[in-house]
């Protein structure tokens, strides 16, 4: 007799599981903006270590590099007019395993500055909105 629908299948040894595939690291860039306020209070109800990485922020060119290269996810959260640029600065920085995404309407010419940019890493880009 065939499972119901409503059964899954236990999940095989080598899938990881919601708990593993999860990040633990997140870098919100513009956490301090309206939308990205929203993005570090729920990656932070949920449990994920969030930091938050503005255009004030005091640490040098080298430690906000080394915040997005410890961050399982880095998610862009600025304004529009600034949001070309910032890609292009954060991409590099992404880790091959890392996950990097933004949130702006207008997704071709960022997407691609982020695809280019992590495209030494192979880290996995991803437009949303």
């Amino acid at each position: 007799m065939p499972p119901s629908p409503v059964t899954s299948p236990e999940p095989s040894a080598s899938a990881p599981g919601p708990a593993s595939s999860a990040p633990r690291t997140a870098l919100v860039v513009g956490g301090r903006g309206q939308m990205g306020a929203r993005f570090v209070a729920w990656l932070t109800g949920l449990g994920v270590a969030t930091d938050v990485l503005d255009a004030d922020d005091p640490r040098t060119p080298e430690a906000r590099g080394t915040a997005i290269a410890q961050a399982d996810l880095v998610l862009i959260a600025v304004p529009m007019r600034v949001a070309l640029e910032v890609a292009r600065e954060v991409a590099p920085w992404v880790r091959a395993d890392a996950l990097l995404v933004d949130i702006n309407s207008l997704k071709e010419a960022i997407c691609e500055a982020m695809a280019d940019g992590t495209a030494a890493a192979g880290a996995e880009v991803l437009g949303l909105h």
